[in-house]
């Protein structure tokens, strides 16, 4: 009985896909890409305070907050994973630092500090942070 049922679909499948009157389509027309030339500003953009990746940031919750997760990973970080955690904190204090240097958006650095530090704690805790 499946098996019927199966050749009989197949067969109607072949007779609908041979019909003569189905309708022909024609396919939409290809439009070429818009071309976009860049040019060059003539007027160089200012230069930017460097940021530097030593020294301390000026905000207090971050400065105490980097020290004491450099304490963290000489004192409790596995030799071999030092480099990794090392890295990330240069990373988020470099960024830090970088909003540090921006007067609109410093008021806020102390917070997402003191954030950071909560965090650690929770994701280090045998640190003393």
């Amino acid at each position: 009985m499946l098996r019927a049922l199966l050749l009989l679909l197949a067969c109607s499948s072949i007779v609908a896909c041979d019909s003569k009157d189905a309708p022909v389509v024609d396919p939409a027309p290809v439009q070429a890409a818009p071309t976009v030339v860049v040019t060059p500003s003539s007027t160089p953009s200012p230069p930017t305070a460097p940021v530097v990746l030593l020294g301390p940031i000026g905000v207090a919750a971050c400065d105490e907050y980097v020290d004491a997760y450099r304490q963290c990973i000489a004192d409790v970080v596995r030799a071999p994973d030092r480099p990794v955690h090392t890295s990330v904190l240069d990373g988020q204090r470099l960024a830090w630092a970088q909003i540090a240097a921006d007067p609109a958006r410093s008021p806020e650095l102390a917070g997402a500090c003191q954030a950071a530090r909560v965090a650690a704690k929770v994701a280090m805790p045998r640190c003393r942070l």
